[in-house]
């Protein structure tokens, strides 16, 4: 049962939540449809994990194991969801002005 979870949490950590969150960051209104930021998100997740693991290692020498793995993760879906909420509230701020 406890593999199962573990399979899950990670595909969710590691294929979803770090492209999602980029997905938000660079489209933060109502550009594109859930079922496209779905499929969006799958794709930004492996390649943002992959070439930030492949940066840190390559250029920083750090190794690449569970803890760095997670807090490289952790970092790039809290930096770019907090680029998409400032995004999305600006987004929001300017609606109702016309610009000329």
């Amino acid at each position: 049962m406890m593999e199962v979870l573990r399979a899950v949490t990670g595909f969710i950590l590691v294929l979803f939540l770090p492209g999602y969150a980029f997905s938000y960051a660079l489209f933060p209104g109502k550009e594109i449809d859930l079922l496209e930021r779905i499929a969006l998100s799958i794709g930004l997740s492996i390649s943002l994990v992959v070439l930030s693991m492949l940066a840190l290692n390559t250029l920083l020498g750090v190794a690449i194991n569970l803890i760095n793995s997670l807090l490289v993760i952790l970092t790039i879906t809290l930096a770019s969801a907090l680029t998409g909420y400032y995004r999305r509230r600006d987004t929001g701020k300017n609606a109702g002005i016309k610009q000329s």
